[in-house]
């Protein structure tokens, strides 16, 4: 994915009280996060109840993780929170 720095003005137009999170501007085809279910617009705010204040939190959290394991994401998207299962692949 490609990340677009959440200002005031995405959070408000998205419906969102905050500006913490990662807003996806870019799934790319065949990765893991379109496998996953993200769509361009969303906005990640937790990783494995983990909060993501902004880019540096999702990768610290991604670059942590095991190839192979699953991470429950938690995404702002029409307005209310959604859960979705990533699984974690090597970079190619």
């Amino acid at each position: 994915i490609n990340i677009i720095q959440l200002t005031k003005r995405y959070a408000n137009q998205l419906g969102l009280k905050t500006m913490n999170g990662a807003l996806i501007g870019e799934v790319l085809s065949e990765s893991p996060a379109e496998k996953g279910g993200m769509k361009v617009g969303d906005v990640i705010l937790k990783i494995n109840n983990t909060d993501i204040k902004g880019f540096k939190d999702l990768l610290k959290i991604i670059g942590k993780s095991s190839i192979g394991s699953t991470l429950k994401v938690s995404i702002w998207r029409d307005r209310r929170i959604i859960n979705i299962y990533v699984k974690v692949t090597e970079r190619p």
